[in-house]
């Protein structure tokens, strides 16, 4: 089937349930011959503009980091889900050091090399 849509499909459809004795079929595929008929509407949406953006944090190794200094996040973590906005993340390298790095979520996904 092309496209379940086109009214004629529909009608052929009626047709041979009808034909076979198949009542509630032929009722059925009349009714969405109907449907199909009828215009559609011709709206147009805005596009979707999301609160969030994503980011992916790729660390030196793997472990743990403190987002915005409330949340703990195990690394690595990908498309993470962000409000847009500048953020932080804490995090201790592999040789003990600890490092905090800022960084802005916007439209676009990031990627932030936690080393």
């Amino acid at each position: 089937m092309k496209n379940p849509f086109n009214p004629e499909i529909h009608s052929s459809l009626s047709t041979l349930y009808q034909e076979d004795g198949k009542l509630e079929l032929a009722q059925l595929e009349r009714r969405f011959f109907q449907l199909c008929s009828q215009p559609r509407s011709q709206r147009k949406f805005p596009p979707l503009s999301l609160e969030q953006g994503l980011v992916n944090f790729v660390p030196a190794a793997w472990g743990k980091a403190l987002l915005d200094g409330e949340e703990e996040l195990l690394l690595p973590r990908f498309n993470y889900p962000l409000k847009k906005g500048k953020h932080r993340v804490e995090f201790v390298q592999p040789n003990g050091e600890y490092q905090v790095k800022e960084f802005e979520v916007g439209e676009k996904p990031i990627t932030m090399i936690l080393k």
